[in-house]
């Protein structure tokens, strides 16, 4: 019974002296006008959050703490609620994939840190949305594209199986056709390729990175 009692009296102390350093962190972050915060929630395996000092237009960088170690990021993406605010201009967002191992059913302690001053700008229990797959197979993965044709990032292993047996049978493809004796010839006309420069065009101004793969065409320039 005694050693229950300090068992309990232990653990009130120690949750006595978390709740003092998170404090603690706060008034420090205020008084460098550190600022920053988390979502209550993520996206699939994404969360987001921003982190600033005010004042300076500098993106900080920041470590996000959870259960299974930390992930180190820039915060340099705009967003247009920091800047409607004032949070300098606007330019402190970050979106990251945090890893699967994370996921549980209820909330999990999350921690944003500036990471030069180590100060803990916000500590919140976050409710990880994991990304859950019907599949764990490439006979699955071809009977859920029918329904369900885009796969969202971050890929789980069973993703990237599949995405490497669909490899393998394009480039077998390829190798037959480029074998055959008379190979069909697909062109591009300059009408379909202006109109996809255009449509291109207009999808890259929303985008942070581009990935291009695969064989040219005849007719592109």
């Amino acid at each position: 019974m005694l050693l229950n009692l300090s068992r309990r009296i232990a653990h009130r102390l120690q949750r006595m002296l978390a709740i003092r350093n998170r404090q603690g962190a706060v008034r420090n972050s205020a008084v460098s006008g550190l600022r920053g915060s988390i979502a209550g929630r993520t996206e699939g395996l994404v969360l987001a959050g921003w982190a600033a000092r005010i004042g300076d237009p500098a993106p900080r960088k920041v470590e996000i703490r959870g259960p299974g170690g930390k992930l180190t990021l820039l915060a340099d993406t705009y967003r247009k609620d920091l800047d409607d605010a004032g949070i300098n201009a606007g330019g402190h967002a970050f979106r990251i994939a945090i890893p699967r191992s994370w996921a549980s059913k209820s909330p999990v302690a999350i921690t944003l840190h500036d990471h030069l001053t180590g100060v803990a700008l916000q500590s919140k229990r976050v409710q990880i949305d994991a990304l859950e797959r019907s599949y764990t197979n490439f006979d699955g993965f071809l009977q859920s594209s029918m329904t369900q044709p885009m796969v969202s990032a971050p890929f789980t292993d069973a993703d990237r199986c599949s995405f490497a047996v669909m490899e393998n049978i394009a480039n077998m493809l390829v190798r037959e056709t480029e074998a055959l004796p008379d190979p069909p010839l697909v062109s591009v006309t300059e009408a379909e390729w202006t109109a996809f420069r255009e449509h291109y065009d207009a999808l890259l101004a929303g985008a942070g990175v581009v990935v291009l793969s695969g064989s040219l065409p005849p007719g592109v320039p």
